[in-house]
């Protein structure tokens, strides 16, 4: 997922945000819709303070390749995703 933070140059708070359903395989694209503040203690999902940061970016290949992958992992592993389960 490094390659994620290191080729899209996303704010930290945008990382924290994303979810599997933002990501779309088959279009080789990402779309930012809300991201995570850490404040007092706490953490809060916020949409972004400018409309500007909604946005859907495209991805190289070797970035969704590599989200591919980390996916199947996760789901080979029993990992519960939103919008994703080994079962279903």
């Amino acid at each position: 997922l490094y390659l994620l933070a290191a080729f899209t140059g996303m704010r930290r708070g945008e990382y924290a945000g994303l979810r599997w359903a933002n990501v779309r395989f088959n279009a080789g694209t990402l779309t930012f819709v809300e991201t995570r503040l850490y404040s007092g203690g706490d953490v809060y999902v916020a949409e972004p303070k400018a409309k500007a940061s909604v946005r859907t970016i495209e991805l190289a290949t070797d970035v969704v390749a590599a989200l591919a992958q980390a996916l199947s992992t996760m789901l080979y592993y029993g990992f519960l995703l939103t919008g994703f389960s080994r079962r279903d």
